[in-house]
C-alpha cells in the first residue's frame, strides 16, 4: 500500500485523490468547499451508486483549502 504525505498528514490513494480533487476545484474557480463537496458527492452517486463517506468530504475540503492557501500567500 502506498501512502502520501500532505502537510503533517499521511493519507492512502484514495484520500489523496480527494485533496487533488478539491485543490483542482479551488483552481478551477469553485468559490467554496461545500460547493467542491457537493460536486464530488454527486459524481460518486453517478460513478459509485453512493455517497461519499464523511472521511472523503473532509479530503475534499482540506486540498480546496490547501490550494487557497497557497493561493493567498503567493498570488494576493
Amino acid at each position: 500500500m502506498k501512502l502520501y504525505i500532505c502537510s503533517i498528514c499521511i493519507y492512502n490513494r484514495n484520500e489523496a485523490a480527494n485533496i487533488v480533487w478539491g485543490a483542482v476545484s479551488a483552481y478551477l474557480g469553485i468559490n467554496s468547499p461545500e460547493l467542491a463537496q457537493a460536486y464530488a458527492n454527486l459524481a460518486s452517486l453517478y460513478v459509485n451508486k453512493r455517497p461519499d463517506e464523511s472521511w472523503d468530504q473532509i479530503s475534499i475540503k482540506r486540498g480546496w483549502y490547501y490550494y487557497d492557501e497557497d493561493f493567498k500567500t503567493f498570488y494576493k
